[in-house]
């Protein structure tokens, strides 16, 4: 496979996990978004990374943890990835275009040849002079974007009779048109660009919430069956590692709901008894019902 098939298909990958989880992210209320306070893709690069080692727990945790929701493990490279594609969309949203200020120095300058040689055949009387004088001005993107139309419009009405009495070339004509095109697209994805990021904030929101929530709850079972042998980073890392120097207590501390400020930042992790310990109690698991 070539370099470029590869990278295709990467992306494919990362984009199909995006629209593979689309109904998950739809169905999160308000009230289950989590705030993000990491870069997003250093959080997916520390899940990618995590998720082979967790899933070697996975018989574990399904014997003796029968209430945890085995999709949080079993999705993690796909959220991770839809993590990763929906921060590409949104970085894409939010990149300003630097295309239409290029435009418009190339339509101004069109606009003055254009015109300078319209006004001469005007004053000669083979073009109507009045068309002219209702030409907009180049200020104002549309308004220079209109004029390029006018002017190319008046041009090849009379080119039959204008054409060896002007130095304007066809080809220039062609250019003007172009340029009026392309500028009305710019403006028009200039004035769209808000509400598209907008939109890929929220996608970007919803996909890191569905991201971290199941990595978290990974991380919540790890650390109760690897508690006695106390390697449980070794399976799921905090993904806050490289974020400072945090007291310990705090290294570990996962996003929080909006709407939800006031939870308790960290999971408690139990100890493990010998003795079963009924369902509530200190140190008995945190996915049986009590």
């Amino acid at each position: 496979m070539s370099d470029a098939a590869a990278t295709d298909a990467q992306d494919h990958v990362y984009r199909d996990a995006f629209n593979d989880t689309a109904a998950e992210r739809g169905a999160l209320t308000p009230e289950q978004m989590l705030q993000i306070n990491i870069e997003l893709q250093e959080a997916a690069t520390g899940i990618l990374g995590a998720a082979p080692k967790a899933a070697q727990l996975r018989p574990q945790i399904e014997k003796e943890l029968p209430y945890f929701d085995l999709s949080q493990l079993d999705k993690l490279v796909t959220y991770a990835r839809a993590m990763t594609f929906a921060q590409t969309n949104y970085l894409g949203a939010s990149t300003r275009s630097e295309q239409l200020p290029a435009l418009i120095e190339r339509g101004v300058a069109a606009r003055e040849l254009l015109l300078s040689d319209a006004t001469a055949l005007a004053h000669r009387g083979l073009l109507d002079g009045k068309k002219l004088t209702e030409l907009k001005g180049s200020v104002g993107y549309l308004n220079l974007a209109s004029d390029l139309g006018v002017l190319v419009t008046i041009l090849r009405e009379r080119w039959t009779d204008i054409a060896n009495r002007t130095a304007i070339q066809p080809s220039e004509l062609d250019d003007a048109e172009r340029l009026f095109g392309e500028i009305t697209e710019a403006v028009a994805a200039r004035n769209a660009q808000p509400a598209k990021v907008a939109s890929a904030g929220e996608e970007r929101q919803r996909a890191f919430t569905l991201a971290i929530a199941a990595y978290d709850s990974v991380r919540r079972a790890v650390n109760y069956l690897r508690w006695p042998q106390g390697d449980a980073d070794k399976y799921a890392p905090t993904l806050f590692a490289n974020r400072g120097s945090r007291s310990s207590a705090h290294k570990d501390e996962p996003v929080q709901p909006i709407a939800s400020p006031a939870q308790p930042n960290n999971p408690v992790v139990p100890q493990i008894a010998t003795t079963p310990i009924a369902p509530g109690m200190p140190g008995a698991s945190p996915f049986v019902d009590s």
